[in-house]
């Protein structure tokens, strides 16, 4: 499948998830502020809940404050500055009320219920319950791990005494699993979150599910012979004969069908999905110290601020792999010529389930944040691989499989493993609508202790792999671009 079919797959749920987040997203409810009163104090008003009326120690009221005065940070009203048709973002279009909340005018239509929990009006202190993310996620693969399946090349010499045929290998490899390198892959990432309230110190909770997944890597390689060897040799009855073979000699000495071939191949499959479950916390932004202005206003410190948030949650991950190693030839016996053929295929599946922990911080500016992120937990695998060996070669019996009491052997081994999983991302936030924005992020994904489909090829035999590898080490890094909505 061809990476623009792949990609416009991958749009489609990215799509979907991006329009039933902007069906969903209502505009988020407004807050009385209160009115001046006719001595220029700002009254609070009826609505206005009797927890955020201890703020003020049984106060209802603000004096006007002296030139230079600076208070700390319990909440002070503050008058809106006039609207304007200018750029709404400009610092004079920002306000700020009694209770920390800020935000702007972005229209009439909005009237401003945001806050400096978020700074800029993505949280729950606005009033928002929900809040969503979908972007289309486009990952590459690490290369396969290397293990080599085209050792050498034959070489035939003659013995002086019989005349029969010497053989040696010489070169290689020539092919191994690490030959092809993966292509980045569209996938998509899907975030849902519920905000449940708030602890002692103010901090937002909120329960979240994450999905990222749907992309598929293929990858082939082969390496073709381009000389014949002729030699003189004995077939099974003793008698000498003039054998005419392939060239290519594979990791595989004692199995038939994969040695003095013309053609080795293999192709090469993976696939990745991910699920969260997380409980998340999230800091509030200080704002809040007031200084008084010339004009008699309180003013706020507008400079950029850190956001950070943890949190702990569960982790499922599942990655199949199947790996196929394929030879082809043809060998001769007195001009007479027969196929041979060797397949060799393994299926890993790799299900992760288990704990991680983690955070993100970001640095917020007047219309965007630019962040980090990280998770590491660790996992225990229930790991499984499935395999099985198909030759035809019936003119080497000596070294040919298919003389085992099993001709098509085939095998299947599970195992638990702890292994480790992590996660490292950047990000840059950009406020399109006070609930809407656009998120751009390079993500670096990895996971130890697995058992991937190429690694098993260390512990061949003609009776398949004994127990399973899984050293693996698989890292995935790449861009993902979409948006984020609250309501």
């Amino acid at each position: 499948m061809n990476m623009r079919l792949r990609l416009a797959m991958a749009s489609v749920p990215l799509a979907a998830a991006i329009l039933v987040q902007l069906a969903v997203a209502q505009p988020l409810p407004t807050r009385d502020h209160g009115v001046p009163s006719a001595t220029g104090e700002y009254v609070l008003p009826d609505s206005v809940q009797w927890q955020d009326r201890l703020a003020y120690q049984g106060e209802d009221t603000l004096p006007t404050p002296a030139e230079g005065e600076s208070v700390a940070p319990v909440p002070e009203m503050i008058p809106e500055p006039a609207e304007t048709e200018e750029d709404p973002f400009a610092p004079e279009n920002f306000w700020y009320d009694a209770f920390g909340y800020y935000g702007h005018h972005l229209s009439h239509d909005y009237e401003p219920p945001y806050c400096n929990a978020c700074g800029g009006g993505l949280c729950a202190y606005c009033g928002a319950e929900w809040y969503s993310d979908a972007q289309l996620m486009l990952l590459y693969r690490n290369r396969p791990h290397e293990e080599s399946l085209t050792r050498g090349l034959l070489v035939v010499g003659t013995d002086p005494n019989t005349g029969l045929g010497t053989f040696a290998v010489t070169g290689g490899p020539f092919l191994s699993t690490d030959t092809a390198d993966f292509d980045t892959e569209p996938g998509m990432r899907v975030k849902l979150g519920r905000f449940l309230g708030f602890d002692s110190k103010h901090r937002a909770h909120a329960i979240e599910a994450v999905y990222f997944g749907l992309h598929e890597w293929d990858v082939a390689a082969s390496f073709a012979g381009t000389q014949r060897q002729t030699f003189l040799g004995t077939d099974r009855t003793g008698a000498i004969v003039q054998f005419d073979v392939g060239e290519l000699i594979s990791q595989f000495p004692d199995i038939g069908g994969f040695n003095r071939a013309d053609l080795h191949f293999y192709d090469y499959g993976s696939n990745l999905h991910n699920a969260e479950l997380n409980y998340r916390i999230s800091s509030k932004v200080d704002n809040s110290e007031l200084t008084a202005a010339k004009d008699g206003r309180w003013t706020k410190d507008k400079s950029p601020k850190w956001l950070h948030s943890v949190l702990i949650g569960l982790r499922y991950v599942h990655i199949d792999e199947e790996f196929a190693f394929r030879s082809r030839g043809r060998i001769g016996v007195n001009g007479l010529f027969q196929d041979i053929s060797g397949d060799w295929t393994t299926k890993s599946q790799n299900d992760l389930i288990g704990m991680h922990i983690g955070g993100e911080a970001y640095r917020r500016f007047r219309r965007f944040d630019v962040g980090i992120s990280g998770k590491f937990g660790v996992m225990l695998n229930f790991a499984e691989i499935q395999g099985s060996i198909r030759v035809v070669d019936p003119v080497f019996p000596t070294d040919n499989f298919a003389l085992t009491t099993d001709p098509n052997n085939s095998w299947t081994l599970s195992e638990p493993n702890v292994n480790i999983a992590g996660e490292f991302g950047l990000q840059v936030l950009y406020r399109l609508l006070p609930n809407t924005e656009l998120r751009a992020a390079y993500d670096f994904i990895w996971f130890g202790g697995l058992a991937n489909a190429t690694g098993q090829f260390g512990n061949h035999s003609v009776l398949g792999p004994s127990v399973i590898n899984e050293e693996g080490f698989t890292f995935f890094s790449g861009p993902s671009l979409g948006f984020s909505v609250v309501w």
